[in-house]
């Protein structure tokens, strides 16, 4: 009886190390595959309009990757084109709790945390959240994916009172492996 306890103890840990391996990629669940859309190195046409102002069109590109475990997506956008600009991060996950996709934006001048919704009807992402600093300002930018590598996004920054001062639309491009 001792010899066939041992060699299930031993069957069960080797079962359970294969499946726990680091090099196996996570399950997740259908809320968190909707993420999967923005992983990848992506490439973007940004036009800024300032309200009664300038319009500045530029360039740069972003990275992003699943971290922690899996569980949520790092945006990393290191510089644009132009060096004076800030450098800007993200984390986003899925909360099962609330349906939605809470994050937190970074960025050298004002953290932000971030919640998104996902519409599959309509293969968009709105992201939106308020601006940690004393300001009071608000984003709201829908991301919608035209195919697999194609993602166009518009958004707004307002001002304490509600007033648009900024206007963005974005050109994604994923770039090929």
């Amino acid at each position: 009886m001792r010899p066939t306890l041992l060699a299930v103890a031993v069957l069960a840990a080797a079962l359970c190390s294969r499946t726990m391996s680091a090099a196996d990629p996570p399950k997740r669940s259908p809320e968190l595959q909707v993420l999967d859309r923005f992983v990848g190195t992506w490439d973007f046409v940004v036009i800024n309009q300032l309200i009664g102002g300038e319009t500045v069109t530029g360039k740069t590109s972003e990275t992003r990757t699943w971290t922690l475990g899996g569980k949520f997506v790092q945006w990393q956008n290191p510089k644009t084109e132009k060096p004076d600009e800030p450098e800007v991060q993200m984390l986003v996950t899925y909360d099962p709790a609330t349906k939605t996709y809470p994050g937190v934006l970074m960025n050298s001048t004002s953290p932000a945390l971030v919640t998104g919704t996902w519409d599959e009807s309509k293969q968009t992402m709105t992201f939106s959240g308020t601006f940690a600093d004393s300001s009071g300002n608000k984003f709201s930018f829908t991301n919608r994916f035209t195919d697999n590598d194609h993602c166009e996004a518009a958004g707004t920054i307002r001002d304490a009172v509600g007033k648009v001062f900024l206007e963005q639309t974005q050109k994604q491009t994923r770039r090929k492996k």
